[in-house]
């Protein structure tokens, strides 16, 4: 059964799901936010799909490592996954994440206009992929 990775932001999350050994992180996409009920009715339809058995959520930490405003937001957001799937969740550390997606997708010449639904995907897959790799293990 494969881990989700999660970006999440007040807009949108990205997603992300390991291969079936547990090697590597692959996009699945972004879930644009609406409502909290919506959000997690369709997330949880999604991980169902996709058959997860837990979700690696990246938490955005400050430069100095501390939780600020938005880890707080995204671990309670969490927590109400976790309530409403059942799945466990991992943190891990997620600083810099989307510049690295950002950055990624520059590289790749993608135009800026297609970037912004891409980044949060990306993101959601360097967080899994550093899961994967044992970072959060």
């Amino acid at each position: 059964m494969p881990a989700i990775g999660l970006d999440v932001g007040e807009k949108r999350i990205g997603m992300a799901v390991a291969d079936g050994l547990g090697l590597t992180a692959q996009p699945v996409g972004t879930h644009n936010r609406r409502s909290l009920d919506y959000d997690l009715a369709q997330l949880t339809t999604q991980f169902r799909k996709l058959g997860a058995d837990h979700l690696v959520v990246g938490l955005p930490l400050t430069l100095s490592g501390q939780e600020g405003p938005q880890a707080k937001a995204t671990r309670d957001f969490a927590e109400l996954l976790h309530a409403h799937t059942g799945l466990p969740i991992t943190y891990l550390d997620e600083r810099l994440t989307s510049r690295q997606a950002t950055n990624l997708l520059i590289e790749a010449n993608v135009r800026r206009d297609k970037r912004k639904g891409k980044v949060d995907t990306i993101a959601a897959c360097l967080i899994l992929q550093g899961y994967l790799d044992g970072a959060g293990r």
